[in-house]
């Protein structure tokens, strides 16, 4: 179904399997299945594709139409798939009864976090809003959902927790002096191997943020207090990372670097250097960059073992499964790459093991904001959260 571009070089060498151009205009987000079986993009051509993740050759099994502007955001919850625009228009797309991977379950009850300024969650069945999640004063630019709670971060500066049943403000957590983008949550877990520092912090649940003014900041839940601040980037941090261990944290920026701190302590272990354009993701230890480049690092050494060239303009989205990477840019593309050759260990993603702790990510679902503007207010600390905004999207958002 669509046409396929296919080109291997030497076996070995991380050659390129696969691309993809069936999408008209830049892909905004990509999501994996939980099994690893469909891959889906959504692209400013106002329309998602469905990709079979685990054939070889991939191919493109799905194509879903019905918005009317950017699709910016996708996420895959048991058998249904939800996507986001621009234009706040929401689709809620029933997965087909026929295919092997799209087994529908017994009808469970599911919810919809979107965000603006307010939080909104939806009963889906019914698309009834259940309850309105107020408080921030400015554009909300990341929303995590847990098990029992809602974090979201805002250009007002803070972070907030909230009761994903009650829709009550549990928390605020103040510090930054700017907007606040990026979010992680590690749970509380430890192991007889931490140091008595890494104890104490590993029995509280952490919050990571970045933030516009150039930091990142760990955050105890239970008392909001910050805990450390990650300083040396010269511009705002717009993603994080960590490993699979939970004791290193990647910080990407509009500064062309990617930098690696012990998490515990703060401390700058190295800085990954060879980009030439702000970092827009980062999948330990594969970055996406707006020079269209996509670099693997070492992670303990920081070298840099591969460039994978072929990208016209930005990489948008990354997802490692198997022994391949796929990469999404903004030319439209969708590639595919052998990563075979490269060391077990350096293939790690960013998600969260899950079962250590009750308030565990259920899901990982970074909304991102949907809006590029915020809303007027009288206030001068909203009128300086608007210019955080706005240098937020001119340095991190070049290439969406």
């Amino acid at each position: 179904m669509g046409s396929v571009i296919s080109t291997r070089r030497e076996k070995g060498k991380n050659y390129l399997l696969q691309t993809l151009d069936e999408h008209i205009a830049g892909i905004n987000c990509m999501v994996l299945s939980d099994d690893g079986s469909v891959l889906c993009t959504g692209s400013d051509d106002y329309s998602i594709r469905l990709w079979s993740a685990k054939t070889d050759p991939v191919e493109c099994i799905g194509f879903l139409t019905g918005h009317h502007d950017y699709v910016t955001h996708i996420i895959i919850e048991e058998n249904i798939l939800i996507s986001a625009s621009v234009t706040f228009r929401l689709k809620v797309i029933q997965k087909h009864p026929n295919s092997l991977y799209f087994e529908l379950n017994s009808s469970p009850t599911h919810t919809l976090i979107l965000a603006d300024k307010t939080l909104r969650k939806w009963e889906m069945s019914s698309c009834q809003c259940l309850h309105v999640f107020a408080g921030h004063t400015s554009l909300i630019s990341r929303v995590l959902c847990t098990g029992n709670f809602i974090f979201s971060t805002s250009y007002d500066r803070t972070m907030r927790c909230w009761d994903i049943d009650s829709g009550v403000c549990i928390r605020v957590f103040r510090g930054h002096k700017h907007g606040v983008s990026p979010i992680i949550f590690i749970p509380s877990v430890h192991d007889a191997s931490d140091s008595l520092e890494e104890l104490d912090m590993y029995a509280k649940d952490v919050i990571i943020t970045g933030s516009q003014d150039a930091t990142a900041k760990s955050w105890s839940f239970t008392s909001d207090e910050c805990l450390k601040t990650f300083k040396g980037h010269t511009a705002g941090i717009s993603c994080l990372a960590i490993d699979q261990q939970e004791k290193l944290l990647f910080t990407g920026a509009a500064d062309n670097t990617i930098r690696c701190w012990n998490i515990f302590h703060a401390h700058e272990l190295r800085i990954f250097e060879a980009h030439s354009a702000s970092i827009i993701s980062i999948v330990v230890i594969y970055t996406g960059c707006g020079d269209s480049l996509i670099r693997c690092f070492d992670a303990r050494s920081g070298i840099l073992k591969r460039v994978f060239k072929s990208h016209t303009l930005g990489v948008s989205a990354m997802r490692v499964t198997q022994e391949r990477l796929f990469t999404a840019s903004a030319d439209g593309t969708l590639k595919i790459w052998d990563i075979a050759d490269l060391q077990p260990g350096t293939i790690e993603t960013t998600q969260l093991t899950r079962n250590t702790n009750a308030r565990k990510l259920d899901s990982n679902l970074e909304i991102n904001s949907l809006q590029e503007r915020s809303l007027n207010n009288d206030k001068r600390s909203n009128v300086d959260s608007e210019v955080d905004e706005r240098k937020f999207h001119d340095q991190t958002h070049d290439i969406v």
